[in-house]
């Protein structure tokens, strides 16, 4: 296939300054959650080898380290239900998510005290939020999680559709280290 980009003197397309209210995002400001709707936390990790180099590049839920194949241990998601996910990157890389199954909207992002969370698991936020980029608005199956930074997003998780579903690293190196984790809808 071969694409050939040119203009077109029939073109009169323009770039509208503002898209309408329902492809811009769900309403909450940066920094807040929805009340009452359970938040998931997924931390992005490494393990380190005893030298500091990473590893492997893992998701770890609130089970703490699991493995692709470890048995299933989280709560099953009911569909046509509403969760926020916290994705907690704690390394130095970004990381392309992708959610199978459903679409999310992705909220906020801020940064927060890594080397804290790393001895007691709370998110200390520093700064204020920041509002996601204009090109994320809008409905999305993957977002870019920064290293040092909390991204939040509202799934909504389709009802009709049960059974196993992974979140990963679109990274290959990254998916094919276990930085992949099954949730299940059902």
């Amino acid at each position: 296939m071969e694409f050939r980009v040119g203009t077109s003197a029939t073109e009169n397309f323009e770039v509208p300054a503002t898209l309408p209210s329902s492809y811009v995002g769900p309403g909450i400001a940066p920094g807040q959650l929805p009340a009452g709707v359970p938040i998931r936390v997924l931390e992005l990790a490494e393990i380190l080898n005893a030298q500091g180099i990473p590893l492997m590049a893992i998701v770890r839920d609130q089970h703490g380290e699991q493995m692709w194949d470890a048995p299933l241990n989280a709560v099953p998601i009911a569909g046509g239900t509403r969760e926020v996910w916290l994705f907690v990157n704690t390394t130095a890389d970004t990381h392309p998510m992708h959610l199978r199954l459903v679409q999310f909207r992705p909220l906020w992002r801020r940064s927060f005290d890594v080397r804290q969370f790393g001895i007691d698991q709370r998110i200390r936020y520093q700064g204020a939020a920041i509002p996601v980029d204009p090109n994320e608005r809008g409905w999305n199956d993957t977002i870019r999680a920064n290293p040092g930074e909390v991204t939040a997003l509202l799934v909504d998780l389709p009802a009709g559709f049960s059974g196993y579903y992974p979140v990963h690293c679109h990274i290959l190196e990254h998916e094919d280290h276990e930085m992949m984790r099954e949730y299940l809808v059902g």
